[in-house]
């Protein structure tokens, strides 16, 4: 054990002492060629990135805007929102509404956002004891495909 402690601790070592390196290098390079030292670290320099960077940003804050606002709905009053926390128990609500976002970001055809929400919905649940009859499963798998597309319909409202 306090040899592979020693092992760890030696790797974690030599990788701050390559990163330490690759920075003096860039600072070398930089004191060398002035600005033109970017070209040796950046592939795409003359790209449009800056011309995308303002589309970027605004996917990314739609992407965080939607994660607050599932994150809300799930906080709510909403029937929908208190039937999806109590079948999901302890999980943490940052968890469930980035799955919910997955799950919203994938194609509509052949009902793939319906089913992956059942499924964020359907992990959480605990296993039926064998000896527990057919027709509660198929109650609870039926329930679940409900509660799925009633959250569904909610999420895509927002």
């Amino acid at each position: 054990m306090v040899i592979e402690k020693a092992k760890t601790t030696q790797v974690r070592l030599e990788k701050v002492l390559e990163a330490v390196e690759s920075v003096r290098q860039m600072q070398q390079d930089w004191l060398e060629l002035g600005i033109d030292f970017v070209h040796l670290y950046v592939d795409n320099l003359d790209s449009d990135w800056l011309d995308c960077w303002c589309e970027e940003e605004k996917n990314l804050s739609h992407h965080s805007n939607l994660t607050c606002s599932v994150t809300a709905f799930l906080q709510g009053d909403d029937p929908v929102a208190v039937q999806v926390r109590e079948r999901l128990g302890e999980r943490s609500l940052g968890e469930i509404a980035a799955e919910l976002e997955k799950s919203l970001s994938l194609p509509l055809e052949n009902n793939e956002r319906l089913f992956a929400v059942k499924t964020v919905l359907a992990d959480s649940t605990i296993e039926l004891q064998p000896n527990e009859e057919i027709a509660k499963n198929l109650q609870d798998e039926v329930s679940l495909l409900d509660l799925a597309a009633e959250l569904l319909k909610k999420l895509t409202q927002m």
